[in-house]
């Protein structure tokens, strides 16, 4: 029996339509590309996402959201400007990012600074955890090991002049410059900021009165939960650059 070309069309598209609809039914079609770490295979962790399956190709802002971390934690973590925030930075750009820094600075440093962010179990293989990412952890974590936080003394990176942000920050104002281009530090500035404008945290402390805090906190919020006058603050910050 012959079948017309017609026919035999109408047979290929069905068989077609039918096979892809059996294969998205059964999970085996799948229409988009969807980044999912896998889960730890330990019993009492078995519906926790693993840091470590965390890839290079992975967004900040993918990373933030399946590990419930404030973008701006991670950002500041790793040294990242704020106004980097709306790039698509992946992990392995940090690779790029910490070249000069003489350590190894990359995708695992994420995998090892969410695993202790979050109290989580991870291999420490030798990689290196920028200073801002070393403070949070141990504010943050209380039940870090001893061999945990032996590791992050002897691996933390202290210095920001090997940062390459060239490709990352965004043409426009210096948030701590004025039209003027006279340095000033406003109420929207972060501890952050004034590093940024050469203040050191010794000359941070004095000023305050205390250990600088983390560095993504607003000085005018920290000034008044201090009860301390932000004015007075602001001027004397303001006379140091």
């Amino acid at each position: 029996m012959k079948i017309k070309a017609k026919t035999m069309g109408i047979l290929i598209l069905a068989i077609f339509v039918i096979g892809t609809g059996s294969a998205m039914a059964t999970g085996l079609w799948a229409t988009e590309s969807k980044k999912i770490p896998s889960k730890y295979e330990e019993t009492n962790l078995q519906d926790t996402y693993n840091p470590a399956d965390i890839r290079g190709s992975y967004e900040f802002s993918e990373v933030a959201k399946l590990f419930e971390i404030d973008m701006a934690t991670l950002f500041e973590a790793f040294g990242l400007p704020p106004e980097a925030m709306k790039d698509n930075l992946q992990s392995k750009d940090l690779e790029s990012i910490y070249e000069n820094a003489g350590v190894e600075i990359g995708n695992k440093s994420v995998q090892i600074f969410v695993a202790l962010y979050k109290g989580l179990p991870i291999e420490l293989d030798g990689s290196f955890l920028p200073e801002p990412a070393v403070d949070i952890i141990i504010a943050e974590n209380e039940n870090l090991t001893e061999e945990e936080r032996t590791y992050l003394t002897t691996h933390t990176y202290v210095g920001t002049e090997a940062i390459n942000t060239d490709n990352i920050i965004p043409e426009g104002t210096d948030p701590a410059v004025t039209s003027d281009s006279e340095p000033i530090i406003n109420g929207a500035a972060t501890f952050q900021v004034l590093l940024d404008a050469g203040i050191t945290k010794e000359e941070i402390k004095k000023i305050i009165g205390a250990p600088m805090p983390l560095s993504n906190k607003s000085l005018k919020d920290y000034c008044n939960e201090e009860g301390l006058s932000f004015t007075q603050v602001k001027d004397q910050l303001n006379a140091l650059i």
